[in-house]
């Protein structure tokens, strides 16, 4: 990457080191890296090539894109990217390529993964997640803040690196190995200390699985089972208590008995840097690869809780104890609303995953997401399109369109619901009961729902009393939940007459193209019916 980097300079003044579109010079090194140290495979030699970063960042763009702000105006970001989940064919080839290149050259890996019980797919998906999302994406985004923090250093201590670099590498016959990693403490120490002011993940939920008692610098206080536990990181690896100058960059923090008694506050990978990742936790199995690569780069429900936030290096570790914290009935750190307006069910985004229920119901919509995939785009199409052709018409006739309303009446909420209701429902809303009032019925709910973390800058004498006080009760929107739930229950059931009746009419038209008899040709050409018949093995 250096040596192309440096010919680039030399002949054109300028490198395409970093790009969005994942083709610049530090993408392809990481990937490289990775393919070559976890597979044994080098990209170019195979028929992926040096496509792999520009097939990974579409993908990962999809996966986060509800989560990850782009910076467009809000009425253009928040029906596009933050209001459905984005069609995964638009990357399917992408990530199709890149599950080949796994497949093919993952054998060793998916072997062991078999010898496990797991099936030979189902290690793939895992290994390509494993290097493409968690390593490359992170690898991608943190060596650009190593070259920012050390070109920031003064020329001082950059002449100490230089020196500790070479010094360490003579001393090892020329190589740059393991040995002669260990004999840099002040690059090590500046790696850390770049995870300490950049941690990759800057938020922590949790909730409290027994009454604890957690300890931050000043006092002693107890948190009850089930209460929620957040932690902000950007906080913890700035405490003032722990480092000193804990706003500045400080190469040498980590070197030395002492400084490296500085470790166990360092807690970008889910947990203390002093302790090693195992099974039977969160921390980041690839942390002691993070901070290894680094220094190659560097040279080469019904109850209301409070929530308890841990903004100090003492008690943010709690966060990482799986004996002690869950995530049960929580989503994106909000509470689970009461059951009672939903038939007393827990739906699933608020089940844990070693409830029997969970893999059921989520394997229900999976399937549902898959047969339902080659309607996805058309309905999207269908539906936005008559959002902006009532949008232009009005506009044209009126000068002004209600877009985007809180109440659900704008033409952003009937076109995003029309979209969701014919994709997997085969059901336009207009031709129900329901008809176009869904969005009026839904924002209600949601807003009770979500009333407890939610600010509408009333005083807060009187808002906090009225919605973050109490549950508010669920009778106050019964009716129009109870609208929704009866558009699901009819045309749900009409949905599995319409899976049946395909079933069928696929079945008549893959014999009769087979001459009225049922053969392997045919059974081939029943795409719907083997999905079904895979579903149930």
């Amino acid at each position: 990457m250096f040596d192309t980097l440096e010919s680039n300079l030399a002949a054109k003044g300028k490198v395409n080191f970093d790009a969005p579109t994942g083709t610049g010079l530090n993408e392809k090194a990481c990937f490289n890296f990775l393919a070559r140290s976890w597979l044994s495979t080098n990209p170019a030699a195979t028929e992926l090539g040096d496509e792999a970063p520009s097939r990974i960042i579409p993908w990962f763009s999809f996966t986060v894109a509800s989560i990850a702000p782009v910076g467009l105006p809000c009425f253009i970001e928040d029906p596009l990217f933050l209001t459905i989940r984005l069609p995964p064919c638009f990357v399917k080839r992408d990530y199709q390529e890149l599950y080949n290149f796994f497949y093919t050259n993952g054998g060793g890996i998916l072997d062991e993964g078999e010898k496990m019980g797991i099936k030979r797919d189902e290690v793939c998906h895992n290994l390509l997640f494993f290097v493409c999302f968690n390593s490359f994406t992170a690898m991608k985004a943190h060596f650009p803040n190593i070259i920012k923090w050390i070109s920031r250093l003064n020329l001082k201590i950059q002449k100490q690196l230089i020196d500790e670099i070479r010094s360490a590498v003579k001393s090892s016959e020329g190589k740059v190995t393991m040995k002669a990693i260990e004999e840099m403490p002040l690059v090590k120490s500046v790696i850390y200390e770049v995870l300490r002011l950049d941690p990759a993940a800057p938020y922590q939920y949790a909730k409290a699985k027994t009454d604890l008692v957690i300890e931050s610098h000043e006092s002693t206080f107890e948190v009850k089972q089930g209460e929620m536990l957040f932690g902000y990181q950007p906080i913890v690896t700035k405490d003032p208590k722990v480092f000193e100058r804990a706003e500045e960059f400080v190469a040498d923090r980590f070197v030395g008995v002492e400084g490296e008694k500085l470790l166990k506050y360092v807690v970008w990978s889910n947990g203390p840097e002093t302790e090693d990742p195992t099974a039977d936790d969160k921390q980041c199995a690839g942390k002691n690869l993070v901070v290894l690569f680094s220094t190659f780069k560097a040279f080469g429900g019904g109850v209301i809780y409070p929530v308890v936030f841990l903004l100090d290096s003492n008690s943010f570790p709690i966060l990482f104890d799986v004996t002690k914290v869950e995530k049960k009935d929580l989503f994106t750190g909000t509470y689970m609303p009461s059951t009672k307006i939903t038939g007393g069910y827990r739906v699933l985004s608020y089940i844990y995953p070693s409830e029997p229920n969970h893999s059921k119901l989520k394997q229900l919509f999976l399937s549902l997401i898959h047969s339902r995939s080659e309607f996805i785009i058309p309905e999207f199409r269908r539906s936005f399109g008559e959002l902006f052709d009532t949008l232009e018409s009005n506009l044209a006739a009126k000068g002004k369109v209600n877009f985007d309303a809180p109440t659900g009446t704008g033409l952003n909420e009937e076109a995003c619901f029309n979209f969701l209701a014919r994709s997997c429902l085969s059901t336009n809303p207009d031709d129900t009961k329901l008809g176009d009032e869904a969005p009026s019925r839904i924002i209600p709910w949601f807003l009770f729902t979500i009333a407890l973390i939610s600010l509408i800058s009333l005083p807060c004498f009187i808002e906090d009393p009225i919605l973050h006080t109490f549950r508010l009760p669920s009778c106050l929107l019964k009716r129009g939940y109870q609208k929704i739930y009866n558009f699901f229950y009819t045309n749900a059931v009409e949905f599995s007459i319409k899976v049946r009746r395909w079933l069928i009419d696929e079945i008549k038209s893959a014999v009769k193209s087979d001459e009225g008899k049922v053969t392997m040709k045919a059974i081939q050409e029943m795409p719907l019916v083997n999905s079904v018949i895979y579903k149930v093995l």
